[in-house]
């Protein structure tokens, strides 16, 4: 009885075979950090794509409040609580009672 089939003793089936094992779980670019890198760059591409619809509504935002100085006005006030110049702001602080 043989010990392997005639088709693996063959030397090119056999250095193919090995090759192929090789390439799979041994070498620097294996199967397994290829699949990693992938997953990496799909996860990258999806951050790029949402920051670039981040930078496109900046953009239409900021087109439109160089437009519209009623939009600007709301926008400042809203934001960084800019008052209207006939509005008066009053300050009430409470005593704290120990």
């Amino acid at each position: 009885m043989k010990r392997f089939p005639a088709w693996i003793q063959n030397k090119y089936v056999f250095t193919a075979l090995v090759f192929g094992l090789w390439m799979l779980f041994f070498d620097h670019d294996d199967l397994i950090t290829q699949w990693h890198l992938s997953h990496q760059i799909r996860e990258l591409e999806q951050k790029k794509n949402f920051y670039q619809q981040q930078i496109e509504q900046a953009e239409q935002q900021k087109a439109a409040l160089q437009h519209n100085p009623v939009q600007l006005l709301q926008f400042a006030r809203t934001r960084y609580y800019f008052k209207p110049p006939q509005a008066d702001l009053y300050n009430i602080t409470f005593e704290k009672n120990h």
